[in-house]
């Protein structure tokens, strides 16, 4: 769907003079974005003075007081300079489409377009706007020719022609919007294997299966995740918790798995995550049940039975 852009377009008259006000509803009004012969584009810097200034062009064009004439282009922005800028409550006035966005601009915040006898025209707005620093001059093929990378508040403008306001996202700046909420939404895959009896066993992902062998005790547990980062630790059969790691390296003896030499069973585990999407829960069993333990969420407990060994073990981020 094409983006909504405002602009003053033509006169009741169908020329480009007639009375105060819009006397049709079309001569300042909002419509779908067109190619126009655009070669600028025009973006604010400051998100809060483009946001502004699509609500100050929206309010515009609904005031049917304001309507489009070039002999008085002038009068919409001496009305606006008594009531302090609020486009709802202007009297009957008139404007073109340099002046209607000017006068946007200037309402929005941006005081160094302000004017005494004339507003600038579409061959003089490109550097005027420029010239006050809080603009980006943008020429890309991908904003002049199309809508779809378009931003609210931005400024098309064809030189000694016309220029009109985007007031939506353009659909390719929404789909990638959407594609960072997924990805920041995505929950992480958790990918985990152990060591009993002195062999490693086979990588696991979720709960795809358990990491462990049915009646073997296990020594070491390594594990990783694809999205954030996850710590964890191994209580040790009548010792004591290890320190976290946060490794997944066999290799590694001081961070890339824990647990020790082989002949130390593990009893209980403790994992927390962070930026993963969700929360981790896994759960062991035991090698004297086959039956699991509770779930547990995070390190708000650990998994397992102090004294008793585990056989088994799985994860996955809820």
């Amino acid at each position: 769907m094409a983006v909504k852009i405002a602009h003053a377009s033509i006169a009741e008259t169908g020329g480009v003079n007639g009375r105060a006000g819009d006397q049709t509803g079309r001569e300042v009004c909002i419509r779908n974005w067109w190619n126009f012969g655009y070669s600028v584009v025009l973006r604010c810097k400051d998100d809060n003075i483009r946001n502004k200034m699509v609500q100050l062009a929206q309010d515009g064009c609904w005031n049917n007081n304001i309507g489009y004439s070039q002999a008085e282009r002038n009068t919409l922005h001496n009305e606006l300079k008594r009531n302090g800028y609020n486009f709802k409550t202007v009297n009957p006035c008139n404007t073109d489409c340099s002046a209607f966005i000017t006068a946007v601009a200037i309402g929005a915040g941006v005081r160094d377009l302000e004017y005494i006898y004339n507003a600038p025209t579409t061959s003089t707005m490109v550097n005027t706007f420029g010239a006050t620093g809080l603009f980006q001059i943008l020429r890309a093929s991908d904003l002049v020719t199309t809508d779809k990378n378009l931003w609210p508040g931005d400024i098309l403008v064809a030189p000694g022609n016309h220029v009109v306001m985007a007031l939506e996202w353009g659909q390719n700046v929404l789909d990638f919007f959407a594609s960072l909420s997924s990805q920041n939404h995505a929950k992480a895959n958790v990918y985990y294997q152990v060591r009993s009896d002195g062999k490693h066993y086979a990588e696991v992902k979720n709960c795809d299966d358990y990491a462990g062998v049915e009646g073997k005790k296990v020594e070491k547990l390594a594990m990783k995740v694809d999205k954030g980062t996850i710590k964890y630790r191994v209580h040790l059969l009548d010792k004591d918790w290890l320190p976290w790691v946060s490794g997944y390296n066999w290799w590694d003896n001081d961070n890339g798995y824990a647990g020790l030499t082989e002949g130390h069973e593990i009893d209980a585990i403790q994992i927390k995550s962070e930026n993963t999407g969700g929360k981790i829960k896994y759960r062991v069993s035991t090698t004297e049940s086959s039956t699991y333990l509770p779930w547990v969420v995070e390190d708000t407990d650990y998994a397992g039975v102090i004294g008793k060994c585990i056989d088994k073990i799985q994860a996955f981020i809820e």
